[in-house]
């Protein structure tokens, strides 16, 4: 398991272009399905390290905002209308709230952890806000959680890689730790906020 590993990683390495070419093609398909992309960024950090892993990882996912974005822009408002008209006439009044028009709303709203970032353009699409606040806005909210996918990702694959059972418990324990505080704490901002 561990040389064929090896033999994967050094094969990517040979042809990093193509291989983060083909990274941010698959994040790019899995946000237009909808499919959540953070685990990838830990396939990343083994592949490229936590640096280049993480920076590939962000521009896997400011590329699946723009694509998700661009798709609906085209096509969402026309799907919307294809809904009952009770639905239709809901959904299109909430989607003219001035709330969601500049960054910060791009912002609060992707610091929930159940809104798949990378799709998240699907919903922004058919607000009023430009493509530029959205996509400020959905860069900075991605970048902390980022960070930390990347740091733990680098430590649990080393503690796997040298077999050390206890760096491997305590930095998957470090962060799920994590992980579960900067959720609370997004929960708290966002309930003393309202």
């Amino acid at each position: 398991m561990e040389s064929v590993l090896l033999t994967l990683i050094s094969s990517v390495n040979n042809y990093q272009v193509i291989g983060f070419a083909v990274y941010i093609l698959i994040n790019v398909i899995l946000a237009i399905f909808v499919v959540p992309c953070s685990p990838l960024i830990f396939v990343a950090v083994i592949l490229w390290g936590p640096l280049i892993g993480g920076l590939i990882s962000l521009l896997g996912t400011a590329s699946s905002f723009v694509v998700t974005f661009s798709l609906s822009r085209k096509y969402g408002e026309k799907i919307v209308s294809l809904l009952p008209e009770r639905f239709s006439n809901f959904i299109s009044h909430f989607l003219k709230n001035r709330f969601l028009s500049d960054w910060k709303s791009s912002f609060l709203i992707l610091l929930n952890p159940l809104i798949p970032a990378a799709s998240s353009g699907y919903f922004f699409g058919v607000t009023n806000i430009n493509f530029s606040s959205y996509f400020i806005g959905s860069v900075m909210a991605i970048i902390p959680i980022t960070i930390v996918y990347a740091y733990f990702g680098n430590e649990i694959f080393l503690s796997i890689v040298n077999n050390d059972l206890l760096s491997f418990a305590f930095s998957l324990a470090a962060f799920i730790l994590v992980v579960f505080m900067y959720r609370k704490s997004i929960k708290f901002v966002k309930s003393s906020d309202d």
